[in-house]
């Protein structure tokens, strides 16, 4: 049996699996990764390079080295390599930053088309309905058309209007029947979780004209923005 032949493809292989080892490592940076995956292509070649070159032609590692060596290979061999795994590196590394960027990409616009169908759904509103209700004492009006829910009811006691994106909720118009209740909190409660729930971390009211409003936004930490004059509410993300 050719033992050197067993030798060194075993310590090759030995090197590609404990490379992969190390390559699959979560905490692997996008630079080492990439590295590794260049040392184990060039390890594989090797392998490759001895199976083909040296083995099918008769001879031995020793020999074939000194055949090099004479011959003034390792003169440029060694600086080639060098720019050759360098390169590797650099291109592995821009593909997996490319390809990442392109999963995120793809992720961001799964989950706005995710949001804009729970936004589409009249089902989704059901807890807010419910409320509305409650609060108007008699049926209400639902239209929810292009994520706009205007909410009302038959004796225009009870009054919502909503403008929904993946950006933010804004509230354009609201009148509870009976404002000295808690109304008003427990829809903005509402809203608050069914933004989170959907990625959406601004509520924003667009009404400013009245007392009222303003000491509800304040009571309830918004923020009076001076460009659009409207209260803004930023929500935090759940850890």
């Amino acid at each position: 049996m050719d033992w050197e032949f067993v030798w060194i493809l075993f310590i090759g292989l030995i090197m590609i699996i404990l490379m992969l080892k190390l390559r699959n490592k979560r905490r692997n940076s996008e630079l080492l990764h990439s590295f590794l995956t260049a040392i184990i292509y060039f390890l594989a070649s090797l392998l490759l390079t001895y199976l083909i070159v040296i083995k099918w032609s008769g001879t031995t590692v020793y020999d074939y080295y000194l055949q090099l060596k004479n011959s003034g290979f390792f003169e440029w061999y060694i600086p080639y390599v060098c720019i050759i795994l360098v390169s590797t590196v650099i291109w592995l590394v821009y593909k997996r930053i490319h390809r990442n960027r392109l999963l995120e990409f793809k992720e961001a616009l799964e989950s706005i088309r995710d949001t804009l169908v729970v936004l589409e759904d009249i089902r989704s509103y059901d807890g807010l309905l419910e409320i509305m209700e409650q609060d108007a004492g008699n049926r209400l009006k639902v239209r929810l058309q292009e994520c706009r829910l205007e909410v009302e009811d038959d004796h225009q006691q009870v009054h919502l209007y909503l403008s929904f994106n993946p950006s933010f909720i804004e509230i354009s118009r609201i009148k509870v029947a009976h404002p000295r209740t808690d109304i008003a909190t427990r829809i903005l409660e509402w809203l608050k979780n069914f933004a989170i729930e959907n990625g959406i971390y601004y509520i924003r009211i667009g009404i400013n004209e009245t007392e009222a409003v303003q000491t509800f936004a304040q009571e309830h930490e918004f923020v009076l923005s001076q460009e659009t004059k409207t209260w803004n509410l930023q929500l935090q993300k759940e850890k």
